[in-house]
Formats: structure tokens, sequence, C-alpha cells
């Protein structure tokens, strides 16, 4: 069994050098899946689509509603539900862009 709050992630890297890329995502995958992009715009998709798809299964007004005292109250199983489908997914969390990449400067 998982802890409730754990789901799988996945690292996101650009850099225009192919060749940097491919040796220091050999290293990460061993831990972490890599996704690996020279290009920026294509990476920037990938980016925005993950996060359509975050803000999807983490709307709050699925897992929070007012309790009969007036507090708030967390529906833990809609919660659950949501990482679970999000650890499928094995999406993004983590970004590594290369700071001098010649279309985004």
């Amino acid at each position: 069994m998982s802890p409730l709050f754990y789901f799988k992630t996945a690292a996101l890297m650009l850099d225009d050098d192919a060749l940097f890329l491919n040796s220091f995502s050999g290293w990460l995958t061993e831990t972490v899946p890599v996704k690996t992009y020279t290009d920026s715009k294509k990476a920037l998709e990938k980016a925005q689509s993950e996060q359509a798809i975050l803000e999807q299964y983490f709307d709050h007004s699925h897992f929070v509603a007012q309790s009969d005292d007036g507090d708030p109250a967390i529906d833990f199983a809609a919660l659950q539900n949501a990482f679970d489908q999000c650890r499928q997914l094995a999406l993004t969390s983590v970004l590594f862009v290369d700071y001098a990449m010649p279309d985004l400067d």
C-alpha cells in the first residue's frame, strides 16, 4: 500500500544539446522517468497539456464540501481516486531547462 499523497512523477528536460540530454537523462531514468526535448515549443506544449490534466483532477470542488457544522469537509476517497489516476499518468513535476536556449533568450 502506498502513502495517501504519493504519486509517480516524471522530469521534463529541455536543452538544445541532444548529447547532453541523452547522457544526463540516462543517469536520471534509474529513479525517475524523463521526457527530453530539444524543441522548446514542443516542451511547452507538453507542460501545458499536463497542467490541464492536473487542473481537471484537482478541482477543489470535487474534494471539499461544507459539513453540517459549517466547517470544510474533505472527501478523502475522491482525493485518493484523483491521486491514483495521476499516479498512472506519471505527470511531470520537475523541469530542467537550459538557461541559454537559442529560441527562448
